[in-house]
């Protein structure tokens, strides 16, 4: 008797045409996005740290054009708000958040590793 082996043949993926000059569309889009999501963010940051008579007076970009100006800068209004009540309004926030996170991340472990593992019994702790 004679036994034979057949070796199964392997192709390679082949590559899509156009290659990775077909996603610049994307990328581009989400490079758009991203700006626009992060202008308002650094002129909020940069507001927070400027005196607030020139906050009224001109917009946060001016400030690019005297960036090495110490008078331009100043940890005055964080200092206000630190004194002014919001260190409570800060505590309530932790108060509420820590536990709404960190209570379902357990509850979901305990659910989640006798699941991955396959165990689906009603002993389980879900």
């Amino acid at each position: 008797m004679t036994t034979t082996t057949e070796t199964p043949t392997v192709t390679a993926p082949t590559k899509r045409q156009g290659g990775r000059f077909s996603k610049w569309p994307v990328y581009l889009s989400v490079w758009i996005i991203v700006t626009l999501w992060i202008i308002p963010a650094v002129g909020l940051f940069v507001n927070s740290l400027r005196d607030p008579g020139l906050v009224r007076e001109s917009g946060w970009w001016t400030v690019f054009g005297s960036i090495l100006d110490p008078a331009t800068w100043t940890l005055e209004n964080y200092r206000v708000v630190l004194q002014e009540g919001f260190g409570n309004a800060f505590a309530n926030t932790l108060a509420v958040t820590i536990p709404a996170v960190v209570i379902p991340i357990f509850r979901l472990l305990r659910c989640g590793f006798p699941t991955a593992n396959g165990c689906r019994s009603p002993t389980s702790p879900c």
